[in-house]
């Protein structure tokens, strides 16, 4: 405390040997030296791209005519598959489950949703409307946390 920021100099230089052990300061190909960052990236990619982006041509593909008329999706189907969610759908959907079935990926059981099921839907409904109009950034998904607190009286 004394001392002020002597020990965040410290950290600092720590910081500093951390990222300078990760640098790569230089790719040797063959006889040749390369620095620039810029072409090392380029050379790295092109290395992996080489090795994994082999394409292979393909002797098996679906016929065009595979599916009849008939068996296709309808225009008005199509159209059933953009429609939003709605209260009543989710409702019927958490309502025909088994209040006792094994607990969601989430961990929460469906009991839980039930008993709590006035307090969930508004929000819910919403990102799952949000999520079928594309403007969900689905990166951000799996980075959601959700906190239940209990209430002391």
């Amino acid at each position: 405390m004394l001392k002020g920021d002597s020990g965040t100099a410290f950290f600092h230089a720590v910081a500093n040997v951390r990222r300078m052990k990760c640098l790569i300061p230089c790719l040797r190909l063959d006889d040749q030296e390369i620095t620039n960052q810029g072409e090392m990236m380029q050379h790295v990619y092109q290395f992996y791209t080489g090795l994994m982006g082999s394409v292979e041509e393909r002797t098996f593909s679906l016929a065009l005519d595979l599916c009849g008329e008939d068996s296709r999706i309808s225009e008005d189907e199509n159209r059933a598959l953009d429609l939003p969610f709605t209260y009543e759908g989710l409702d019927e959907v958490l309502m025909s489950m088994k209040p006792d079935s094994a607990p969601r990926p989430d961990g929460l059981p469906v009991l839980f949703f039930k008993k709590f099921w006035g307090i969930l839907k508004g929000p819910i409904l919403q990102i799952l409307n949000v999520f079928i109009l594309g403007r969900v950034d689905i990166a951000r998904l799996n980075v959601g946390i959700i906190s239940l607190i209990p209430k002391d009286d």
